[in-house]
């Protein structure tokens, strides 16, 4: 087996000194771009290949996806909270916070029918449907 030998020593680098300029280097810098470019002209893009979906973890899809149905099927709330409609909260600030009206309670797979008035607050559980109206839940 043979082995690289060592590389040989360098001499030590000097800053210029005071009033003295460093010689112009010898390379350009290339630009983000043109350093992209140089890069994928020498690669290729792999075949399209099926595999299982549990043997998918890390790959790349080589065409886009799409579901063919929402998941879920209707707004639901990720969080315990309240519904209101977002639109009741964009004069708010620290110095004048919104104030809400209590309108009701939707638990976790009930259906809150009566929509959120404006200036309306429905006190909501994680899973629930957004009662119609409230398009934001402010966390508990």
């Amino acid at each position: 087996m043979t082995t690289a030998p060592p590389n040989p020593p360098q001499p030590p680098r000097q800053s210029p000194k005071a009033g003295q300029t460093q010689p112009a280097a010898s390379f350009q810098m290339l630009s983000y771009a043109d350093a992209l470019e140089r890069v994928l002209a020498h690669c290729a893009a792999l075949p399209e290949e099926a595999v299982a979906f549990d043997a998918a973890a890390g790959r790349v899809l080589a065409r886009e996806l799409c579901a063919g149905a929402d998941e879920p099927p209707a707004p639901k709330s990720a969080m315990d909270g309240f519904a209101l409609r977002a639109a009741d909260t964009r004069s708010a600030s620290a110095a004048a916070p919104a104030r809400f009206a209590f309108a009701g309670v939707v638990g976790a797979g009930h259906v809150h029918a009566a929509p959120v008035p404006p200036g309306g607050a429905v006190r909501i559980m994680t899973g629930a449907l957004l009662p119609p109206g409230a398009d934001a839940v402010v966390k508990q």
